[in-house]
């Protein structure tokens, strides 16, 4: 997603005409489907200006500029990416954050590597900026294939804080600790408009990077580090995920807790909040490893059996004693570690005489027991994800442990991690989820349509859509249902009995004597899991069964629990907030994909809740039901309008079905009639409309819209979403012709005056589809018909 993509000098005029920051709201709300905050505009409006005399002083024009440009895998944004060459002509970028913090707002934070910033209604403990910088540099590095392409495009990485004096006290960004870091990532301050324009002149002004710019938006993006693939590296030899932002901040906090305790006999306790996704295993696994390559004595604890169990099968011999549960403390010395990791905190019992594996009596509440065992402990939690009564874990039943053994409240520092990393990058998703779920009021109750939702009226349908993905990549997608069947113990033969049955569908849930190995091995891609084996893993996509135990009453307009329908009696013996229980257990279950969520639902009224907030989002994907689609009405297409209406106030509507995702069927252009089109500018005789099919172009273009095209004019279409014909040319899976994409080529040139294209690519924005590649391919066989203008105003069928 890039807010702003142009010219440098296309970014100049619309600042001097003061439309930077009304442009940049509007493409937030095309994609987001919501404002952007006041203090988001206000940011864009103050920081263009400064931005633009940078460019100006480094004599960049025609140089292609990206401004909010959303990380892979990642909801952050990225404020401006900026491309060219340098002096020995070698492609090169820029990554350049703003930064509006003055000297009066920003202060030392304890930690090593982090500022305290007084944002005005908050203060928050923030990475310096050279730090922040340095997780989006290599984020970048990491996920995107152009920067490990042969040649290899220089990146450099900055930040900006142009209302930070340099020679003014306090000048805290500039302080002695943070030399190392500033030499790598540099930090210009308010007087050092000149020196940002002569660091940017030395990298870009040597190439309008036209060129780079292509390659960097199409490049491909790496699959994400999944957790689990890298854990026994991460443990074992070296720092495997780079940390961005938030997660900085935290782990800086830490890991000066760990410095401190050294000195001191006083016990200390770290907090760390975040909803699913967010990041909270890979800083408590980064710590670990960061811990014990320094010597420290660190443990690792949660309580989820199966989560446990498959850190120690992948750390193997050497750490898997390291890995624990919460109730393995009983009997354990008082600071027998330097610092016990809590991870999934929420799952902490009230004592460890209950839970999983094997009880041990004790009447001490087991947080207790959890901070008493070592010097620091630190806590990572999401209260809403509880899914057993006696399940206990919260932010306050930590800290008034805490003050149990004297550790005051402002002695116990508390972040929140906001960035999401699974769920597409979409914070937005789980704003929707909760929402839905009743579990939260969300701020954006708005689906977003980079995660892909689909309802299935058939589970056996769902379970071959799930080993479709199996098929394409090994393990990435799992099926899982709410506890409303029996689960059974193992036959004598070895077999599973198929306990989740629903008409002629029956599987298994997952092995009882070893369901700890469902998340991981090739056995789980055929069985079921639960929320207690699905909890703290993550998938490519996974498919729900939801099932009767919680149900939407469309009268009342509220969720209710059937305690009837569920087999875990542990949940629904005595349970009075079963209800509030269930929509934890199935947000659990919705939030544990990075790509897509596929639901079967048992219940007819709760399946009809889901599709109707799908629709009033605008979506509704399902393998039965097509996407929910904003058309015209057959009424508003004229056979004939009078000549003083044609390209006027009415364009002409052409039947050419240009799938945009993937060449469609070949078939003949044919006029329908005329269509009203209204697109904020004046209408011209080369416009024309066209309907445009698939997810490929979305959210630009979403499924469905009524389109206007501008045929082709000439000149460079690079970067631009064409309309394009291949006449000769067959798209593998359905042997069309036709197809809407954002354009790319190389061409060759020869002596005669004569060219060919050296190679097309035609790139889509939705990056779950792949980019169609065509190499050699002449003149005759490919040509644009037209340019992209905008989406007509559309009205539901």
């Amino acid at each position: 997603m890039r807010l702003f993509e142009g010219s440098v000098s296309d970014f100049n005029a619309r600042v001097s005409n003061n439309q930077i920051a009304d442009l940049l709201a509007h493409e937030f709300k095309k994609y987001y489907r919501r404002s952007p905050s006041d203090s988001e505009y206000r940011s864009w409006q103050q920081s263009s200006n400064y931005l633009k005399n940078s460019f100006d002083a480094a004599t960049l024009a025609e140089n292609r500029l990206i401004l909010e440009y959303e990380l892979p895998y990642s909801s952050r944004r990225l404020d401006a990416l900026i491309f060219g060459a340098d002096a020995n002509r070698q492609d090169s970028v820029v990554l350049l954050e703003l930064k509006q913090w003055s000297n009066e707002n920003v202060t030392q934070a304890e930690a090593e590597g982090n500022v305290r910033v007084d944002f005005g209604r908050f203060t928050k403990e923030v990475a310096h900026p050279s730090l922040q910088v340095e997780g989006y540099h290599f984020d970048l590095k990491d996920f995107l294939k152009v920067f490990h392409d042969d040649p290899e495009p220089r990146l450099c990485s900055v930040a900006y804080c142009h209302n930070y004096a340099r020679l003014k006290e306090p000048r805290v960004l500039f302080s002695p600790q943070f030399a190392s870091s500033l030499d790598r990532y540099p930090v210009f301050a308010k007087e050092d408009a000149r020196e940002l324009g002569a660091y940017l002149s030395d990298r870009l002004a040597y190439g309008s990077g036209l060129e780079v710019f292509g390659r960097f938006i199409t490049s491909p993006i790496r699959p994400s580090k999944r957790l689990l693939d890298h854990t026994g590296e991460m443990i074992n030899h070296q720092q495997v995920f780079t940390l961005i932002d938030d997660q900085i901040a935290a782990y800086n906090a830490i890991m000066h807790r760990v410095k401190a305790i050294a000195q001191t006999d006083k016990k200390s306790v770290v907090i760390v909040k975040g909803g699913p996704g967010t990041g909270k295993s890979v800083i408590a696994l980064e710590v670990m490893g960061g811990l014990l390559r320094q010597g420290k004595s660190v443990v690792h604890a949660t309580g989820s059996s199966a989560f446990t169990k498959t850190l120690r099968q992948l750390v193997g011999s050497r750490a898997k004693g390291l890995f624990k549960f919460f109730n393995s403390f009983v009997q354990a010395e008082e600071n027998a570690f330097d610092v016990l990791v809590a991870d999934e905190a929420h799952r902490i019992r009230e004592t460890s005489s209950t839970g999983w594996p094997r009880p041990v009596q004790s009447d001490v509440p087991q947080v207790d027991e959890l901070i008493r065992v070592a010097r620091l402990t630190v806590f990572f939690i999401d209260e809403k994800q509880i899914v057993r009564p006696n399940e206990t874990g919260s932010v306050q039943l930590i800290r008034d442990a805490a003050a149990k053994v004297g550790i005051e409240q402002a002695e116990i520092p508390e972040f929140e991690l906001l960035t999401q990393f699974r769920c597409s990058g979409s914070d937005a998703y789980l704003q929707w989820l909760d929402d839905v779920l009743g579990v939260r009021q969300a701020e954006t109750p708005r689906f977003d349509q980079r995660m892909e939702f689909k309802i299935f009226t058939s589970p056996r349908a769902m379970m071959e859509e799930v080993r479709a993905r199996n098929r394409e990549k090994r393990n990435s997608a799992r099926i899982v249902a709410g506890f409303c069947w029996p689960w059974s113990k193992p036959l004598h033969d070895g077999s599973l009995v198929k306990d989740v049955r629903i008409g002629d569908f029956e599987m298994p849930w997952e092995r009882k004597d070893t369901f700890w190995k469902w998340a991981t091995d090739d056995s789980g891609m055929e069985q079921v899991g639960t929320v207690y084996t699905a909890q703290g893993f993550e998938f490519d996509y996974i498919a729900v069964i939801f099932g009767n135990d919680l149900l939407y009453d469309p009268k009342k307009s509220e969720w209710k629990a059937d305690s009837s329908a569920s087999c875990d009696r542990q949940v629904t013996r005595g349970n009075a907030a079963l209800t509030e229980h269930l929509k934890s257990v199935y947000r659990v279950l919705l939030s544990r994909a990075h790509k897509g969520v596929y639901v079967y639902f048992m219940d007819a009224n709760t399946r009809r809740y889901f599709e109707a907030r799908l629709k009033l989002d605008g979506l509704l994907s399902s393998t039965e039901e097509s996407v929910a689609r904003k058309v015209h009405p057959a009424s508003m297409v004229l056979a004939g309008v009078s000549s003083d209406k044609q390209f006027r106030t009415h364009l002409p509507l052409y039947s050419l079905a240009a799938a945009a995702s993937g060449f469609s069927v070949g078939q003949e252009v044919e006029p329908l009639g005329w269509i009203a089109a209204s697109i904020g500018r004046p209408l011209t005789n080369d416009m024309f409309v066209v309907q445009v099919e698939g997810r490929s172009m979305e959210p630009t273009i979403i499924s469905g819209s009524y389109c206007v095209f501008r045929l082709e004019r000439g000149g460079s279409r690079n970067g631009r979403v064409v309309l394009v014909e291949g006449r000769h040319v067959e798209d593998p899976e359905n042997g069309g012709r036709y197809t809407v994409k954002r354009y790319f080529s190389e061409k060759d040139h020869f002596d005669d005056g004569t060219w060919r294209h050296r190679s097309i690519t035609l790139v889509p924005d939705n990056r779950a589809f792949k980019e169609i590649v065509l190499n050699d391919v002449s003149p005759a066989e490919f040509r644009v018909i037209g340019e992209f203008v905008a989406e007509l105003r559309q009205s539901k069928q």
